[in-house]
């Protein structure tokens, strides 16, 4: 800008004439009288004067700041305020290239030059030209924050490899500064003489100011004295920290972490899990641990409690406030940071709660990003400061802070139990039902402590707060608890996190729904199919600990909602609509119906484990079926899906874990011979009745078996059709193995079996089926030859079907052997045996496996091979347990305590005698049940005896008599 050659056309601040020109004193020169005192009053850490008006101090943006109420016009505020963030905020390249090039000098200048021309005048008196000129000055200050935006944007690398050309730019804009500058110095609109008295008294003014930033400067040096770091008020920050609660089950994770904060060097620990686990009551409890209190002492362990953070700037100042940081230089972090600088000695910060500050959107402004890791990693770069966290998520990822996760899970069983009893006290007189209420509610500190304190009010046992529990979930809790537990849940589902991913509520929709969680792949196949972006949804509910993930160090790993959340889900239409119901059902019903096989089937064993992983979800959604969730949702209905779902499922039960509750609910709930009329309906009604029967059977409750089965074979009948009558004879062959049993008459089973070979006509199946009855007929009535005849006829005809049939193959095996050891066939007994159990060891099913156990240890009976058959009877007990089969346990306990006996170990065997005859008190009491329980009862009173006499011991009746 050239010099104007009539001084009445500027009057920006109107200093000096051309004609009388002489060049103002920079701020430098005024402060170089007081520069001697300044250092005589300050030791040579302290800076001069000089340096803090000139290098931007703290004291000159103060008086800057102070001149703002007292500009006429806001064209002169918007220019001030753009000085100011120019002086206050690249502090990266003022660093990197020393004061860049002297641009705050001629910023802060420009600055008090203005402020000191025109400040106090009234906005008519500033001419239009002035007005232009203060206009002009913000264009060129936009310009300067532009260029010092885009070198501070730059990573430090680049700083430094490009230090030659961004300090040209900052050159450039140095050189912009100085015509400004000159044209503001040499501007004029009064008289020279007035002019220099006015600058004079601000300038008196200003040497007060500087004063009064001596004293700051000693109030800075007295701060950074370590003796009074963290010099504020409070004590172990903003608050006191929370009474610590009396804690169950934690004692090794607070000893572990507490000592690796203690031993490690820049100790970065994140105790992570859901929310109720107890993460802040195991952080309070480490920070007072004696560990702990050895390394950093009272007055150096903080706890920061983030919850109350709705921003960045918040989450400063509450860390700021923990910390009684009393440093204030207008940049809180720099405090923060500078205040743990001050001293090396160990430092230990809790930050409670950090979700919340996580979850905080980062600030972005043309200076950069701002964000809570930003701010994380600065503090983590401090090498004396150890940082524990909790957090209400699985993880805490970071590229630049090596984290030691402590995941925090529900309690053992017995913790749980402890916490609800120290609460209620009368509860432990009811431990066993105690047990399923704590499972219930997965072990979780809060909601176990919360339910506890439901009952000590209510005068509620277990067993009725676990009824109220299942029913209603948190609201069986009165209004204060109930409260409680659903706001520490909503805390998660209710965040923003979640909120923002459509994806993620679907997912909690639909895990909310698995008791026991699933893997990727299930939920990538089966239950979540439809949701467009899976693995993002699993981060985000991860993130918000709303699932957890077990076995994650496998190749399947699983996620789980927990308990206490899957309770608040199915109370809250938005998570358990009927659509979603039943969204959940035809998944869980494809899923079944594509795992369907039978043993001996190619993929039987591969299908069996899909099975194994989802069998508690596939109960628990199938269970929670009736009418109305399948009813016709359109043209067509779901009902004949899940009547096909819950018999495959009911089959595979049958081979594994036997439990009849899915088909009786089915047959109650779902469809009936009562309430279907259509035949399709009605034979897959057919169908359950049969699986149910034959389930019933092999549970020893035969009355009940007897009943399903006759109804079976009544609709079949009814239906008439060729392949229903062939499914009428199959019940009807079904029929004459319970009846036998029972113990009916030898013609009436005989009878049964006739129709059935009546019914069953000309399907080779059912001819086989026919062949091998008539072999278990023939054993029953003594015929034992001719029994073993059927029984390889039968194996015969099985064996020429197209698709072998493995049951029955394994049935005819198992007639086979007995009929060998009814004939005393030696080695042919043992042969039989062997192969049957070799045959049932490559289906793998454990109930054929024990069954064939169970034969072979009576063969080794008949031989006198007893240490064989104990072993052997061993065995077979693992697996009968494991199957759920009292009948057949109580069997094998009966001839162990036989062999026990043989032995010579009386105490043994009356023992296994006990244990079988409480078996057979549990079955239903038919007569051949009776008689054994009496064998029971009578070998229990001979081996009692203190003179044991064989000749009173009953042998089991179903060991054959030697010969």
């Amino acid at each position: 800008m050239a010099p104007a050659e009539d001084a009445s056309d500027f009057g920006c601040c109107g200093f000096f004439s051309t004609r009388r020109f002489k060049k103002l004193p920079s701020p430098a020169r005024i402060a170089e009288d007081e520069k001697g005192k300044a250092r005589e009053e300050q030791d040579g850490v302290v800076p001069s004067t000089e340096e803090y008006i000139l290098h931007t101090t703290r004291m000159t943006i103060e008086v800057l700041q102070q001149a703002a109420d007292f500009l006429p016009f806001p064209g002169a505020r918007q220019a001030l305020d753009l000085g100011l963030l120019l002086l206050t905020t690249y502090e990266d390249v003022n660093s990197l290239y020393g004061q860049a090039g002297g641009l705050n000098d001629r910023i802060a200048q420009l600055m008090l030059l203005m402020v000191d021309g025109i400040a106090g005048q009234d906005e008519q008196d500033v001419s239009p030209r002035v007005r232009q000129d203060i206009e002009n000055l913000v264009q060129d200050f936009r310009i300067i924050q532009e260029n010092l935006a885009r070198i501070t944007a730059q990573n430090k690398l680049l700083l430094v490899f490009f230090k030659e050309a961004n300090k040209s730019k900052i050159d450039e804009c140095a050189g912009r500064l100085d015509e400004v500058l000159q044209t503001f110095q040499l501007m004029r609109t009064i008289d020279a003489s007035s002019m220099l008295t006015q600058i004079q008294a601000k300038l008196k003014s200003l040497h007060e100011d500087v004063k009064q930033t001596r004293r700051m400067v000693k109030d800075i040096h007295t701060w950074m004295n370590p003796k009074i770091a963290h010099g504020g008020d409070g004590n172990l920050g903003l608050e006191a920290m929370p009474t610590l609660p009396r804690l169950f089950g934690r004692d090794k994770i607070i000893a572990g972490i507490a000592s690796d904060l203690a031993s490690q060097r820049q100790p970065r620990i994140a105790v992570v899990g859901p929310g109720g686990m107890g993460k802040t009551a195991v952080s309070i409890a480490v920070m007072q641990d004696p560990q702990v209190e050895a390394v950093y002492r009272e007055q150096n362990r903080f706890w920061v409690p983030c919850v109350g953070a709705t921003s960045l700037f918040t989450f400063l100042q509450i860390l700021r406030k923990a910390l009684r940081i009393t440093l204030d230089t207008g940049s809180l972090l720099k405090d923060i940071i500078d205040t743990l600088k001050a001293t090396p000695e160990p430092r230990l910060l809790l930050l409670d709660n950090l979700e919340t500050v996580m979850r905080l959107p980062e600030d972005v402004s043309e200076g950069g990003r701002f964000s809570a890791e930003i701010v994380l990693n600065q503090l983590s770069a401090l090498p004396h400061v150890a940082i524990l966290v909790t957090i209400r998520s699985n993880n805490l990822p970071s590229d630049t802070i090596s984290w030691n996760l402590v995941p925090l899970e529900g309690l053992a069983r017995e913790d749980a139990k402890a916490i609800y009893t120290s609460i209620c006290p009368t509860a432990s007189k009811h431990l066993a039902v105690l047990d399923l209420l704590v499972e219930a509610l997965g072990y979780m500190p809060y909601a176990v402590t919360l339910l506890a304190k439901q009952a000590a009010k209510s005068f509620m046992t277990p067993d009725k707060l676990l009824e109220a529990w299942r029913k209603n979930g948190a609201k069986s809790l009165t209004g204060e608890l109930r409260d409680k537990i659903n706001n520490s849940i909503e805390f998660s589902i209710n965040s923003r996190t979640v909120q923002d991913d459509p994806d993620a509520q679907k997912l909690l929709s639909i895990i909310g729904k698995l008791p026991s969680g699933t893997t990727f792949d299930h939920l990538e196949d089966w239950w979540g199919k439809d949701i467009e972006n899976l693995p993002g949804a699993i981060a985000t509910l991860s993130d918000t600990a709303l699932i957890t993930v077990r076995n994650q160090d496998t190749d399947t790993p699983t996620f789980h909602v927990l308990p206490v959340v899957q309770s608040y889900l199915r109370t809250h239409e938005s998570y358990n609509s009927l659509n979603s119901r039943r969204l959940a059902l035809k998944a869980c019903c494809r899923f079944v119906l594509d795992h369907r096989s039978r043993p001996g089937d190619r993929n039987y064993k591969a299908h069996l484990q899909e099975l194994d992983i989802e069998k508690n979800n596939i109960l628990s959604i199938l269970l929670g079926t009736t009418i109305e969730t399948v009813s016709s949702t359109g043209e067509e209905s779901d009902l004949p899906l899940v009547l096909d779902a819950i018999i495959a499922f009911g089959w595979y039960q049958l081979w594994t874990k036997r439990n009849p509750e899915l088909l009786a609910h089915m047959l109650a709930n779902i469809a009936s011979e009562e309430t279907a009329t259509e035949p399709t309906i009605l034979r897959r009604v057919a169908k359950g009745r049969y699986c149910l029967g034959r389930m019933k059977l092999l549970l020893g409750a035969c009355s009940d078996a007897s009943s399903h089965i006759e109804k079976a074979r009544s609709i079949s009948q009814r239906l008439g059709s060729p392949v229903d009558l062939v499914e009428a004879g199959k019940a009807a062959l079904l029929l004459a193995h319970v009846w036998r049993l029972e113990g009916r008459g030898h013609e009436q089973v005989r009878d049964i079996i006739r129709a059935g070979e009546q019914d069953v006509g000309e399907d080779a199946r059912g001819k086989a089926l026919v062949l091998h009855h008539l072999g278990t007929y023939h054993l029953w009535i003594k015929e034992q030859e001719v029994g073993l005849d059927y029984a390889i006829r039968a194996k015969a005809a099985f064996d020429k079907l197209e698709r072998k049939p493995a049951i029955e193959v394994f049935n005819c095996l198992m007639l086979i052997s007995r009929s060998y050891g009814s004939l005393h066939s030696d080695p042919e007994w043992l042969d039989a045996c062997t192969e049957a159990l070799r045959y049932a060891k490559s289906i793998g099913l454990p109930t054929w496996i024990a069954r064939a156990l169970q034969d072979l240890a009576g063969c080794y009976i008949w031989k006198a091979r007893y240490d064989d058959a104990i072993e052997t009877l061993k065995e077979a007990v693992g697996m009968f347990e494991k199957v759920g089969k009292p009948d057949s346990l109580a069997h094998v306990m009966m001839l162990s305590g036989y062999v026990y006996m043989k032995m010579g170990d009386l105490v043994g065997a009356r023992c296994a005698y006990e244990v079988a005859g409480k078996r057979l008190e549990e079955m239903e009491q038919t007569k051949a049940t009776k008689a054994r329980l009496e064998q029971c009862k009578n070998n229990v009173k001979v081996l009692s005896r203190e003179v044991f006499d064989e000749a009173e011991f009953k042998v089991p009746s179903l060991l054959p008599k030697r010969g």
